[in-house]
Formats: C-alpha cells, structure tokens, sequence
C-alpha cells in the first residue's frame, strides 16, 4: 500500500513537471510569433500618463548631468507629436529598454561613435534573426515594472538604510524554541507559546515588509537583471562594439547577490507557482527574505556602479532590436552622414514622415534657409515635421528615413503649434513670442555644442496682417544667421523680403473636376496659387457667401 501511494505522489510529482514544461514552452512559442508580428508590422501600444510619467524618469536625470545642457524640449516633442513616435518605436519588452529608449529620443546624440555603435547593433539583430527573437525572450522574462521607473528605485535601493534584523533573528529563534517545547516537553504550554510567538512574526512581517516593500521588489527585479544578463551571455553573440563581454564582465562583477536569493523570490521572478506560494509561507512566519534583504543590500550599495551601468547597457541593447524593427518597418532607410560644420550643405534625398501611410517622398539641397510657401493643407506642416524627425531619428538611433542624408549634428527647437496659456494668462500671441525668442536665444549661443536647426510654422500668425509680416521677416532674418531655419508662411510677401537669406520653396495643388488634389511634392520658387476660398466651396458653404468673398478678395491689394 505503501508503494501505491509513492507511484501515485511521483506520478503527480512528473505530471506537475509535465505541465509547467509545456506551459512555458508554450509560452515561448507564443511569445515568438509576437515578436514576428510586431517587427514586421506597425504596434499598436498605448501608454497611460502615469507610465509615460515613470519611463520619462530616467531621461530627467540624464538631462540634469549633461554637459551640453542640450535635450529635446517639451514643446518641440509636442509639435513633433512624440507620444506617436514613441508608442511607432517602442518595441520593446522591458522596463529597462523603454525607457532608454525614451531618453535617447529626447537627447538627440553629437557622437559618430554612438551612432556607428547604434547602426552595427541594429544591423546584427536585423541579419541574426534568431538571436534577434532569443534576445527579446530574455527581455519578456526580465520584464516590467509596474507604475514606477526602475531607474528612480535603483537610486532609492543605493540610498536606503534597512532595519535591523536582530528581532527577526531573535523571533525565529523563538519559534523553533516553542515547537521544540510543544513537541518534546509540555503541549499546551508549547502550543501557547507557540501561537504568541507566530502572531508576533506575522504582525512583525507585515510591519517591515511595508517599509521595504518598494526596495525588495527592486532587489528582486536586480535578480532578473543578472539571470537576464546570464542568458545573454550564454547566447554567445557576437554583438559589435564589445556589448558582449561588457555585459560578461558587469554579470561576473555582479553576481555575488545571487546566493540566497531564493528566499527573497523563487528563480528569477515570482510566478505564482506552487513553490512560490510555499516560500511565501515560509517567508511571512521565519522572515527569511527580510533578514536576506538586510545582508544582500549591503553587496548591492558597494556594486552601486556596476548596477547602473548593467541598466544602461541592457537597455541599449534592447535599443538596438527597437531600431532594427523600425527600420524593417520603413519602405527605405539610410545611415546620416554628418558633420560639424554648417559650411557643407544641407542635403537630403527622399525624405518621408514615418507616421504617414504611403508617405509622398521630398528632397532638398540647400546651403542657406528655407522658406516653404503653399496653400491650406498642401503639405508644409507635414514637411517641416518629417525634417525634424529624420534629424532627430538620425542622432539618436542612427536611422534617416530617406535614402540620404548629409547634414550637420544638430540642436532642435520648434515653434510650431500653440494655444492660449490660460493657467498663466498669456494669449496666443504671447504664448508664440516667448517660444521665439527661446529659439533666437539658442540659435545666439556660441558656446552651444551645435548649431541650430528650427521649425517654425506659420510664424506670429496671432497678430495683424501688417506687424507680422514686418516682425517675423526681422526674426527669420535673424535666425539665418546663426541656424539652419526651415519656416512656413502664407506671407507671399516674405519670399521677396528674405531671398537673400533664404531658399524658396512651396506647395501647390491642382483641380480635377472642381476637387482639390494634392499632389505633396515640394517645388523650387515661391507659391503662386490660394486655395482658402476655393476650400469654403468645396465643403460646402452657401454659394453667396463664397461669391462674395471672391469679390471682396479681388478688390483687396493683398490678393
């Protein structure tokens, strides 16, 4: 009988084994085919405001250390409509990787060496495709954090003193001694004895664990970090620039806190597995993960480099398949070349938006400044939005979406869409002057670590026909002087005014049967055609008004 009952438990015992086996393999198997889907085709991730909130952290302290003082400003991210950009870019599957990725789109790069490193990266997981989807198996299981930066809690891990552990000692102790008491000596008093002793550690357990909650669970995700970093390395790629035996050296360097580690959270990460829900016993009555806690934080604080340079490095890695997965995205891509000089031209063959379907492609070539005339709707806006994102992508992950680019490393403003400030009482107006004369101050700064490159649409469009045209053609001026400026205007008179400073360049569209058509291609020389009246007609509004407008336009010495 008593056979029947050890083929029985061991039969459950393989049974378990069984399904958690098929289970994970399952796991991976549907975790590949995501990874194939999503780099061939477009993502359709959507961050909440408090995720974006703590994946931001990262690049606020990065920003605060730079030399330069240089980043991607909130307004320019705006105008640029980042949140798109990022949630099209983001493929990743860690905590760590969305928000590096974050902060290199936000603190666009001056160094060829890093764009050189970013393009050999993004060049091995596009050819090394099954080292590309065993990559991003590690980064799954690594995984992410939730509601809090990983970056913002390592700093707090590195500053955190823990409480002592002598009345967790000295309550195991105690409970062993009332067992001890129950089973060998006197029952009741040992059950008594027993029973105060337990309540004691489980108030005890939950007391502490509130204060260090926050702090363990980043110990435990640091245990995913390293277990992650010691799948990387038995992969045994070949990745450029080193990252390998870098990511070799920060896990032998490191993986000192992992004995022991068992008792803060079974394996890499908790799974709610039947395991874990006994060491989740065996946790709250002997505090075994507390006292552990105590002694592994100790090796953490005097690893604290070595840690921050582990988050940087696996998050640029995993920079490197996000890069690789736009790129297969886009219908053409090239490598920027660039320099520091503004003396070269500005030239750039077949530029796209990246967020726009089937994307008219545009080329320019150009030492001086543009200025991009054209009618409502033609395409201007989409233009001097596609120039600054091809010169962002490029300094930051090393991808021009044109089949060239030669430019300059740049600084990036804009001023391109604002609303009233009600919270400050600034109009409309007020709110576009102040973003302007941000834009002269940079482009005046002769310390700066590069020259300029600014977008402006429609500028000062919140005031009288008369001041803005003899206002803006003064600050575009000024502007051409010390920046590369690209600016939009429905000022004809403007491409007169500043043809000396700037090149002209517009938009045009044509008529088919009384419809406008598009065509979104961008032509030398100045405007020639209006179509605001024309579109009052098209969508319909009563024929007099319309009439009477083309009358009342006629007349006018502006038309």
């Amino acid at each position: 009988m008593d056979y029947v009952w050890i083929v029985v438990s061991l039969g459950l015992v393989l049974l378990a084994i069984y399904h958690y086996i098929a289970s994970k393999k399952e796991e991976l198997e549907n975790n590949s085919k995501r990874f194939l889907k999503e780099y061939e085709n477009s993502l359709e991730r959507t961050l909440s405001s408090e995720e974006y909130e703590s994946l931001s952290y990262y690049f606020q302290k990065k920003k605060e250390g730079l030399s330069s003082g240089y980043y991607i400003n909130d307004d320019t991210a705006n105008d640029l409509d980042f949140d798109l950009i990022y949630s099209m870019l983001n493929n990743t599957n860690s905590s760590v990787g969305r928000e590096v990725l974050y902060a290199l789109l936000r603190i666009p790069s001056f160094s060829a060496k890093h764009l050189s490193k970013m393009d050999e990266t993004a060049n091995f997981f596009m050819k090394e495709e099954e080292q590309r989807l065993a990559t991003q198996q590690v980064f799954t299981q690594i995984g992410y954090t939730k509601n809090h930066s990983v970056y913002e809690t390592l700093e707090k891990l590195m500053s955190f003193q823990a409480p002592g552990v002598l009345g967790d000692y000295l309550g195991t102790i105690a409970l062993i001694a009332s067992i001890v008491v129950m089973l060998g000596i006197r029952a009741d008093v040992g059950l008594i004895s027993f029973l105060l002793v337990l309540s004691y550690q489980v108030i005890r357990y939950f007391q502490k664990k509130a204060v260090i909650f926050p702090y363990l669970d980043c110990v435990r995700w640091l245990v995913r970090l390293l277990y992650g970093t010691k799948k990387l390395n038995a992969l045994s790629m070949e990745l450029p620039y080193e990252q390998g035996e870098i990511l070799k050296k920060l896990y032998e360097d490191s993986k000192e806190i992992l004995p022991g580690m068992f008792t803060i959270a079974c394996g890499a990460d908790a799974s709610g597995s039947l395991l874990d829900s006994f060491m989740d016993y065996v946790r709250i009555v002997f505090h075994v993960d507390l006292i552990h806690f105590s002694k592994v934080l100790k090796k953490i604080q005097k690893k604290e480099e070595n840690f921050f340079q582990l988050y940087e490095a696996l998050g640029y890695l995993e920079c490197g398949i996000a890069t690789a997965a736009f790129r297969n995205k886009l219908p053409y891509y090239s490598f920027p070349d660039l320099t520091n000089s503004l003396e070269e031209n500005y030239r750039v063959v077949d530029v796209i938006h990246p967020l726009v379907k089937d994307a008219v492609a545009n080329s320019m070539d150009t030492k001086k400044s543009v200025l991009l005339t054209g009618s409502n709707a033609s395409g201007k806006s989409t233009f001097l939005k596609a120039i600054a994102l091809n010169a962002l992508l490029s300094q930051s992950l090393a991808t021009s979406p044109s089949r060239e680019y030669h430019g300059c490393f740049y600084r990036m403003m804009s001023s391109m869409s604002h609303r009233d400030a009600i919270a400050s009482g600034d109009s409309y107006y007020m709110v576009e002057i102040k973003a302007l004369k941000q834009i002269v101050d940079a482009a005046n700064e002769d310390h700066a670590s590069a020259p300029l490159l600014c977008f402006l649409d429609e500028v000062l469009r919140g005031t009288n026909t008369m001041e803005r045209i003899a206002a803006s053609g003064e600050v575009l001026r000024a502007l051409s002087k010390k920046s590369l400026c690209f600016a939009a205007t429905h000022d004809i008179e403007l491409t007169t005014d500043l043809s000396e400073e700037y090149s002209n360049y517009h938009f045009e569209e044509g008529f088919v049967k009384e419809d406008i058509h598009y065509s979104y291609e961008i032509l030398p020389g100045p405007a020639t055609s209006r179509n605001a009246i024309k579109l009052l007609a098209q969508i319909g509004f009563d024929e007099k008004i319309v009439d009477a407008a083309w009358k009342r336009a006629q007349k006018s010495l502006l038309f």
